[in-house]
């Protein structure tokens, strides 16, 4: 079953060791929704962070837009180090006779002739963790935006990988 959340969770798991062998595993989730600008995440503690992203949807008009991709992985941090957040944006309707819709960080932009009833639609934005820097090479994970849909009935966007 598709997810209609579209954001970054990032999921931190520590093993705390005390006198005499004894353990506490502490958790902690930390999400992050669309805002439309990079965020950031500062690692509390050096180890193992579990990421899930998911992908925006595509935009919805007399058929349906794709949903976005859902996509999990582990990567090693240290204590203070800096990761920057792209939660993507929903596509949108384009502008008349403009190619235009793409939603944030990425989704490709949609067609609207100059009657609504051919509008198309934007695809929506990926959302990605990026590791080192903002440059797209410094991408670990990336969870692709849905396809746009138009108002002709029957092409619906394709979903997200």
């Amino acid at each position: 079953m598709k997810s209609t959340f579209t954001g970054v969770k990032i999921h931190v798991f520590s093993v705390l060791l005390f006198f005499l062998w004894s353990s506490v595993l502490f958790s902690q989730t930390t999400t992050f929704n669309y805002t439309g600008a990079v965020q950031t995440f500062t690692a509390p503690s050096t180890g193992p962070y579990s990421f899930e992203a998911w992908g925006a949807s595509g935009w919805t008009g007399s058929s349906a837009g794709g949903k976005g991709g859902y996509v999990t992985g582990t990567y090693n941090l240290t204590a203070g180090q800096i990761i920057n957040v792209y939660v993507g944006g929903v596509g949108f309707a384009a502008s008349n006779s403009v190619a235009s819709g793409g939603g944030w960080n990425g989704g490709g932009n949609g067609y609207a002739w100059s009657n609504a009833t051919n509008a198309g639609g934007g695809g929506g934005g990926a959302s990605d963790i990026r590791v080192g820097g903002t440059a797209l090479g410094d991408r670990v994970l990336v969870a692709g935006g849905g396809g746009g849909s138009n108002n002709n009935g029957g092409a619906t966007g394709g979903h997200g990988g």
